[in-house]
C-alpha cells in the first residue's frame, strides 16, 4: 500500500520508526582546563583557563565558551591587605534551537508529523522549483525542519567580565575598615537571526522584492556595587560587643540596540541595507539603590545573645517623596544548655529564641514606572516626525516601598549527643504596601498600572 504526499511523491503507507533518533544527534560536551597557583607567607594567587566546546542535539547547533579566572590575596603590610578576583568569558552560540513557538521550531514540526511521513522525503523535497519552502502541510507555520536547518541562522556572541577588589585595614587589634567595589558587565553584540526568504508561513513581498526578515541586536548590561564597612569586636569581662556600620551603592544600567528589516532587494542577502522596511529601536534603563546599615551584637557568657540591625534604603525607581524606607530587626537567643549547671545527660543542646524583623523593597517595579515618557517613531508621517507614549502602563508617582514585618519564637533541641534534633517555631508575617500590577480599563488606552495593595498576614507553626 502506498500514499501520495505533496508534489505527487508516492511512498509506502507504513509507520516510520525512530524518527527522533534519526533526526537528532547525541549531544557532546568537551571541557579543557589549565590551572596555575602560587604564593608565600604574604599571600597568593590562582589562575585558571578553560575551554568548553559543545554540540547540541540539533545537527547545526554548536556552543563554545572560553573563560579566564584570576584570584589574588596579599598582605601589603601588617595592617593593610588586599584581595580580589576577575573573571572573563567569551561565548558563541550558533543556531540555538527555537522553543515555545511554531515557525522554525523543529520539535513542533517533528512531533506533529503524520506517523507515515518519511524524513528523507522532507529532506530531499524541502525546496520547490523557485527555491522556496515546499509546502508539505496545510499548517504552514510548521516549517519543514530541513528547510529550517538549511535557511535559518541565529548567531549569539556574548562577552562577560565580572569581579571585585577589596582593601582591608586593621585600625586596632579589635577593629578594621574595609572598602570594596565590584562590577558585572556583559555585552551581547552582533546577535543576528532571520526568517528565511521563501518560508511558507511568511506573507509575500511587494513586487520587486522577496520576503523575509532579518534582525540585529546588541545588548549591554552593567552593575556596579561599592560598599564600605567598619567593624569591631571587643570583650569586657563576661560581655562581648560586636558593632558594624556600613553602606552600599548599587547602580545598574541596561542598553539595547535593535533593528529589524523586512523584504529584500537581493535574495539571500541578509543585511540591514538590503531591507525595504527598517524598524530601529533603542532602549535604556537605569536603576540604583543607596543603603546605609548598622548591626550590634551583645553577648553574655556565651549563652545570652542580643542582636539588632537598622537599615535605610533609597530606591531610584520610586518618586523622591516615597523612595526612602527605614527598617529594623532585633533578636534574642538564650542557650539553656550553657547556662544551666545540671542538665540531663540526654539533653545535648537547648536554645530559646525570639525575633522581630522588618524589610523594605521595590521588587517588581520596572524603572520609570512613576513618570510618563515618549518615544520617537522611526518612520515619518507626511515628512513629520511622530512621537507616541512608550509602554502600556499608567505611571504612578505615589508608589511606596513594600514593607514586610515578621515575628518569630522558637526552640532548638539536640538530644542524645545530637543524634536527634528538634526545631520548633511559630511565626506571624504581615506584608503591607505590596507592589502589584493591576489591570485598568481598556478605554483608557493603557493595559495596566502598578499600585500598592492592602495588608496580607501569614501565620504558621513548624
Amino acid at each position: 500500500m502506498t500514499q501520495t504526499l505533496f508534489d505527487g511523491v508516492e511512498v509506502p503507507y507504513a509507520p516510520v520508526r525512530d524518527r527522533v533518533d534519526k533526526f537528532f544527534r547525541n549531544g557532546q560536551n568537551v571541557t579543557n582546563t589549565i590551572s596555575l597557583s602560587g604564593g608565600n607567607d604574604k599571600g597568593g594567587f590562582h589562575l585558571s583557563l578553560a575551554n568548553l566546546s559543545s554540540q547540541g542535539i540539533v545537527p547545526n547547533n554548536t556552543f563554545t565558551r572560553r573563560t579566564i579566572n584570576l584570584g589574588v590575596q596579599y598582605d601589603l603590610s601588617d595592617k593593610l591587605s588586599v584581595n580580589g578576583s576577575i573573571n572573563y568569558s567569551n561565548e558563541y552560540n550558533e543556531n540555538p534551537p527555537n522553543v515555545a513557538q511554531q515557525d522554525n521550531t523543529i520539535p513542533v514540526a517533528l512531533y506533529n508529523l503524520a506517523n507515515s511521513m518519511p524524513l528523507d522525503v522532507l529532506r530531499d523535497n524541502r525546496f520547490d522549483e523557485n527555491g522556496n519552502e515546499a509546502v508539505y502541510s496545510r499548517f504552514r507555520n510548521r516549517t519543514n525542519p530541513y528547510f529550517t536547518l538549511s535557511e535559518q541562522f541565529q548567531d549569539i556572541r556574548r562577552d562577560r567580565i565580572f569581579g571585585n577588589i577589596a582593601l582591608k585595614y586593621d585600625v586596632l587589634p579589635w577593629m578594621y575598615v574595609q572598602g570594596r567595589i565590584g562590577q558585572d558587565y556583559w555585552s551581547r553584540d552582533n546577535s543576528a537571526n532571520n526568517y528565511p526568504t521563501g518560508q511558507a508561513s511568511r506573507p509575500p513581498a511587494p513586487d520587486g522584492f522577496v520576503n523575509g526578515v532579518y534582525t540585529q541586536e546588541a545588548r549591554r548590561f552593567r552593575e556596579i556595587n561599592a560598599d564600605f564597612l567598619v567593624s569591631g569586636y571587643k570583650e569586657f569581662d563576661e560581655f562581648g560587643v560586636n558593632l558594624s556600620v556600613g553602606g552600599n551603592r548599587m547602580y545598574r544600567r541596561s542598553d539595547r540596540n535593535f533593528v529589524s528589516v523586512t523584504d529584500f532587494i537581493v535574495r539571500d542577502l541578509y543585511t540591514v541595507q538590503n531591507g525595504r522596511v527598517k524598524e530601529p529601536q533603542y532602549s535604556l534603563q537605569e536603576r540604583g539603590v543607596n543603603s546605609l546599615y548598622g548591626q550590634l551584637e551583645l553577648s553574655y557568657r556565651d549563652f545570652l545573645f542580643l542582636n539588632g540591625t537598622l537599615r535605610n534604603d533609597w530606591f531610584s525607581t520610586l518618586s523622591a517623596d516615597n523612595r526612602s524606607i527605614l527598617y529594623p530587626s532585633v533578636s534574642l537567643s538564650y542557650v539553656l544548655s550553657e547556662s544551666l549547671g545540671n542538665t540531663p545527660t540526654w539533653l545535648s543542646f537547648a536554645k530559646l529564641r525570639a525575633a522581630y524583623a522588618e524589610v523594605g523593597s521595590d521588587t517588581d517595579v520596572p524603572p520609570y514606572s512613576d513618570v510618563l515618557f515618549y518615544e520617537i517613531r522611526p518612520n515619518l508621517f507626511s515628512s513629520s516626525p511622530v512621537a507616541r507614549v512608550d509602554g502600556n502602563t499608567v505611571p504612578n508617582p505615589n508608589l511606596r516601598p513594600m514593607r514586610a514585618a515578621e515575628a518569630e519564637v522558637g526552640l532548638n533541641l539536640g538530644l542524645f549527643d545530637d543524634r536527634v534534633s528538634i526545631d520548633l517555631a511559630a511565626y506571624q508575617k504581615n506584608t503591607t504596601d505590596q507592589i502589584v500590577q493591576a489591570q485598568v480599563s481598556d478605554a483608557s488606552g493603557y493595559e495596566d498600572t502598578f499600585i500598592n495593595s492592602g495588608e496580607s498576614r501569614t501565620r504558621g507553626v513548624e
